[in-house]
């Protein structure tokens, strides 16, 4: 079945579905996009969207702690690499 067929059957069936039907397309839609990939690791581990956002907090948390490098420590790091 081609995209826009089924696109247009799912249209009709929801126009005519009760809230019951509706709220569990929508679980099942909410499911789905939590659950996609969003995002990959700097490793190449796949992030869903749930993932991600834990990411993010946590990166946040560490720099309002304090707990980063900057610019310069960054280049002299590397530059200690070379030796």
């Amino acid at each position: 079945m081609e995209a826009i067929e089924l696109r247009r059957r799912l249209v009709n069936y929801i126009n005519k579905a009760d809230e019951t039907v509706l709220k569990e397309v929508q679980a099942l839609v909410e499911n789905y996009e939590n659950d996609s990939i969003v995002a990959y690791t700097v490793k190449g581990k796949p992030l869903n969207r749930e993932e991600f956002q834990k990411e993010i907090s946590e990166a946040e948390a560490e720099y309002k702690k304090g707990n980063f490098s900057t610019q310069d420590q960054l280049e002299e790091e590397v530059r200690n690499w070379r030796k």
